[in-house]
Protein backbone atom coordinates (compact mmCIF):
# COMPACT_ATOMS: atom_id res chain seq x y z
CA UNK A 1 0.00 0.00 0.00
CA UNK A 2 2.74 2.40 0.99
CA UNK A 3 4.57 1.77 -2.60
CA UNK A 4 1.53 2.49 -4.28
CA UNK A 5 0.69 5.95 -2.81
CA UNK A 6 4.51 6.84 -3.09
CA UNK A 7 4.47 6.11 -6.93
CA UNK A 8 0.94 8.09 -7.31
CA UNK A 9 2.25 11.26 -5.27
CA UNK A 10 5.45 11.47 -7.19
CA UNK A 11 3.82 11.06 -10.80
CA UNK A 12 1.42 14.18 -9.77
CA UNK A 13 4.61 16.08 -8.17
CA UNK A 14 3.11 15.67 -4.39
CA UNK A 15 6.06 14.64 -2.88
CA UNK A 16 7.61 17.62 -0.59
CA UNK A 17 11.40 17.44 -2.49
CA UNK A 18 9.95 17.76 -5.69
CA UNK A 19 8.05 21.36 -4.24
CA UNK A 20 11.08 23.38 -5.49
CA UNK A 21 10.85 27.05 -6.64
CA UNK A 22 8.61 27.36 -10.09
CA UNK A 23 7.10 23.90 -10.23
CA UNK A 24 3.60 23.39 -10.90
CA UNK A 25 3.09 27.35 -10.12
CA UNK A 26 2.59 27.77 -13.99
CA UNK A 27 5.63 30.08 -14.73
CA UNK A 28 9.11 28.66 -15.69
CA UNK A 29 11.87 29.82 -12.55
CA UNK A 30 15.75 29.67 -13.54
CA UNK A 31 16.77 28.61 -10.15
CA UNK A 32 14.58 25.19 -10.22
CA UNK A 33 16.52 21.88 -11.80
CA UNK A 34 13.68 21.67 -13.80
CA UNK A 35 10.39 23.93 -14.99
CA UNK A 36 7.08 23.32 -15.16
CA UNK A 37 3.95 24.38 -16.36
CA UNK A 38 4.57 25.05 -20.05
CA UNK A 39 4.22 21.38 -21.06
CA UNK A 40 5.61 17.57 -20.06
CA UNK A 41 8.03 16.95 -22.70
CA UNK A 42 11.49 17.85 -21.75
CA UNK A 43 15.04 18.02 -23.29
CA UNK A 44 18.29 17.59 -21.59
CA UNK A 45 21.69 19.86 -22.54
CA UNK A 46 24.48 19.78 -20.38
CA UNK A 47 22.68 18.70 -17.10
CA UNK A 48 20.04 21.10 -17.86
CA UNK A 49 16.48 19.87 -18.28
CA UNK A 50 14.37 23.10 -20.64
CA UNK A 51 10.82 22.73 -21.64
CA UNK A 52 9.79 21.79 -24.89
CA UNK A 53 7.39 22.86 -27.06
CA UNK A 54 6.82 22.10 -30.78
CA UNK A 55 9.41 23.86 -32.27
CA UNK A 56 12.03 22.71 -29.53
CA UNK A 57 12.32 26.22 -28.26
CA UNK A 58 10.98 27.63 -24.94
CA UNK A 59 7.26 29.22 -25.28
CA UNK A 60 7.82 33.33 -26.57
CA UNK A 61 8.06 35.50 -23.30
CA UNK A 62 8.14 32.45 -21.10
CA UNK A 63 11.32 33.95 -19.40
CA UNK A 64 11.28 37.97 -18.72
CA UNK A 65 14.42 40.19 -18.13
CA UNK A 66 13.63 39.78 -14.33
CA UNK A 67 14.74 36.37 -14.42
CA UNK A 68 18.54 36.98 -16.35
CA UNK A 69 21.55 36.77 -13.79
CA UNK A 70 23.19 39.87 -14.48
CA UNK A 71 26.26 38.95 -16.87
CA UNK A 72 24.83 35.60 -18.25
CA UNK A 73 25.06 36.16 -21.45
CA UNK A 74 28.75 37.00 -23.13
CA UNK A 75 29.65 37.85 -26.08
CA UNK A 76 30.63 34.34 -26.64
CA UNK A 77 27.76 33.27 -26.48
CA UNK A 78 26.52 35.57 -29.41
CA UNK A 79 27.41 33.79 -32.80
CA UNK A 80 29.66 35.58 -35.30
CA UNK A 81 26.93 37.94 -37.72
CA UNK A 82 24.11 36.72 -35.64
CA UNK A 83 22.63 40.02 -36.45
CA UNK A 84 23.38 41.38 -39.91
CA UNK A 85 22.37 44.47 -41.62
CA UNK A 86 18.40 43.09 -43.14
CA UNK A 87 18.07 43.44 -38.70
CA UNK A 88 18.47 47.05 -38.32
CA UNK A 89 15.97 49.24 -39.00
CA UNK A 90 16.39 52.17 -41.46
CA UNK A 91 16.91 55.66 -38.82
CA UNK A 92 16.89 52.94 -35.84
CA UNK A 93 19.48 55.43 -34.54
CA UNK A 94 18.41 59.10 -34.52
CA UNK A 95 20.13 62.15 -33.32
CA UNK A 96 17.96 62.03 -30.53
CA UNK A 97 20.92 58.93 -29.31
CA UNK A 98 24.03 60.52 -30.28
CA UNK A 99 25.53 62.11 -26.91
CA UNK A 100 26.57 65.55 -27.42
CA UNK A 101 30.65 65.24 -28.15
CA UNK A 102 30.09 61.89 -29.24
CA UNK A 103 32.57 62.24 -32.11
CA UNK A 104 35.84 64.42 -31.10
CA UNK A 105 38.62 65.77 -33.28
CA UNK A 106 40.81 62.17 -32.68
CA UNK A 107 37.93 60.33 -34.48
CA UNK A 108 37.99 63.23 -37.59
CA UNK A 109 40.94 62.34 -40.23
CA UNK A 110 43.88 65.00 -40.79
CA UNK A 111 42.27 66.66 -44.24
CA UNK A 112 39.09 64.79 -43.97
CA UNK A 113 37.54 68.08 -45.06
CA UNK A 114 39.01 70.01 -47.68
CA UNK A 115 38.50 72.96 -49.48
CA UNK A 116 35.77 72.34 -51.28
CA UNK A 117 34.14 71.53 -47.89
CA UNK A 118 33.86 74.84 -46.86
CA UNK A 119 31.03 77.17 -47.22
CA UNK A 120 33.66 80.43 -46.77
CA UNK A 121 35.19 81.08 -49.78
CA UNK A 122 38.72 81.80 -50.38
CA UNK A 123 41.37 83.34 -52.99
CA UNK A 124 44.79 81.37 -53.21
CA UNK A 125 47.91 83.22 -54.87
CA UNK A 126 47.13 82.03 -58.19
CA UNK A 127 44.26 83.20 -57.85
CA UNK A 128 44.56 86.73 -57.98
CA UNK A 129 43.43 89.21 -60.98
CA UNK A 130 45.56 92.05 -60.73
CA UNK A 131 43.95 94.17 -63.87
CA UNK A 132 45.57 96.02 -66.55
CA UNK A 133 48.90 97.65 -65.41
CA UNK A 134 49.78 95.12 -62.63
CA UNK A 135 51.79 92.26 -62.17
CA UNK A 136 51.50 89.26 -60.33
CA UNK A 137 53.58 89.11 -57.59
CA UNK A 138 52.04 85.50 -56.35
CA UNK A 139 49.92 87.12 -53.33
CA UNK A 140 50.19 91.02 -54.12
CA UNK A 141 49.96 93.49 -57.25
CA UNK A 142 52.73 96.32 -58.12
CA UNK A 143 51.84 98.38 -60.71
CA UNK A 144 54.77 97.57 -63.69
CA UNK A 145 55.37 101.46 -64.54
CA UNK A 146 56.04 104.08 -62.58
CA UNK A 147 53.73 107.12 -61.44
CA UNK A 148 54.96 110.71 -62.20
CA UNK A 149 56.81 112.35 -59.10
CA UNK A 150 55.10 114.21 -56.17
CA UNK A 151 55.30 114.67 -52.43
CA UNK A 152 54.59 110.91 -50.39
CA UNK A 153 50.77 111.98 -49.22
CA UNK A 154 49.64 113.04 -52.68
CA UNK A 155 50.95 109.58 -53.71
CA UNK A 156 49.08 107.70 -51.06
CA UNK A 157 46.14 109.45 -52.25
CA UNK A 158 46.59 108.70 -55.58
CA UNK A 159 46.49 104.69 -55.02
CA UNK A 160 43.86 104.82 -52.88
CA UNK A 161 41.90 107.15 -55.28
CA UNK A 162 42.33 105.61 -58.44
CA UNK A 163 42.89 102.14 -57.87
CA UNK A 164 41.56 101.03 -54.33
CA UNK A 165 44.78 100.47 -53.58
CA UNK A 166 48.19 102.03 -51.44
CA UNK A 167 51.88 102.61 -52.05
CA UNK A 168 53.97 99.41 -51.97
CA UNK A 169 55.64 98.43 -48.59
CA UNK A 170 59.47 98.04 -48.63
CA UNK A 171 59.79 94.18 -49.03
CA UNK A 172 57.13 94.04 -51.52
CA UNK A 173 58.66 96.58 -53.78
CA UNK A 174 62.13 94.88 -52.89
CA UNK A 175 60.47 91.71 -54.02
CA UNK A 176 59.48 93.50 -56.90
CA UNK A 177 62.51 94.88 -57.79
CA UNK A 178 64.19 91.56 -57.81
CA UNK A 179 61.96 89.29 -59.58
CA UNK A 180 59.30 90.97 -61.33
CA UNK A 181 61.01 92.38 -64.17
CA UNK A 182 59.15 95.86 -63.42
CA UNK A 183 60.43 98.98 -65.68
CA UNK A 184 62.30 101.59 -64.40
CA UNK A 185 62.58 99.99 -60.83
CA UNK A 186 66.50 101.31 -59.84
CA UNK A 187 66.53 104.15 -62.85
CA UNK A 188 65.15 106.90 -59.38
CA UNK A 189 64.24 107.04 -56.49
CA UNK A 190 60.60 105.44 -55.20
CA UNK A 191 58.07 106.08 -52.24
CA UNK A 192 56.93 103.38 -50.27
CA UNK A 193 54.90 102.82 -47.28
CA UNK A 194 57.54 102.60 -44.93
CA UNK A 195 58.79 105.25 -42.23
CA UNK A 196 61.80 106.67 -40.98
CA UNK A 197 61.06 109.28 -38.60
CA UNK A 198 57.04 110.88 -37.89
CA UNK A 199 58.27 113.35 -41.45
CA UNK A 200 60.13 111.37 -43.20
CA UNK A 201 59.40 108.06 -45.51
CA UNK A 202 61.72 105.79 -47.20
CA UNK A 203 62.52 105.90 -50.90
CA UNK A 204 64.26 103.03 -52.37
CA UNK A 205 65.91 102.25 -55.80
CA UNK A 206 68.78 104.96 -57.57
CA UNK A 207 70.65 102.16 -58.78
CA UNK A 208 70.09 99.30 -57.33
CA UNK A 209 67.24 97.06 -55.29
CA UNK A 210 69.09 97.19 -52.05
CA UNK A 211 69.51 100.99 -51.84
CA UNK A 212 66.82 103.16 -49.24
CA UNK A 213 66.66 106.36 -48.11
CA UNK A 214 64.65 108.93 -45.62
CA UNK A 215 63.02 111.92 -47.47
CA UNK A 216 60.77 114.48 -46.53
CA UNK A 217 57.81 113.42 -47.01
CA UNK A 218 55.71 116.84 -47.30
CA UNK A 219 58.48 118.89 -49.44
CA UNK A 220 60.22 116.14 -51.23
CA UNK A 221 58.63 114.70 -55.21
CA UNK A 222 59.55 111.08 -56.01
CA UNK A 223 58.20 108.73 -58.34
CA UNK A 224 55.98 106.17 -56.87
CA UNK A 225 54.31 102.44 -57.54
CA UNK A 226 51.10 101.38 -55.88
CA UNK A 227 50.32 98.14 -54.57
CA UNK A 228 47.16 95.81 -54.09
Amino acid sequence: MTAVLSAYLFFTNNLPFMQAAGVGTGAPDINAKYLDGYGTATTSTSSKVYISDASGYLPDSSVDSGAIINGAIDIGHIATDAVGSDEIATDAVGSDEIATDAVGSDEIAANSVGDSEMSVGYTWPDDIVCGSGFTNMGTYCIQTDENSATDWYSASDYCYDTYGARLCTSSEWYNACMNGGLTNIIDDEEWVDTWYTSLRSIVRGNGSCDTAYAREATSTSEVFRCCK
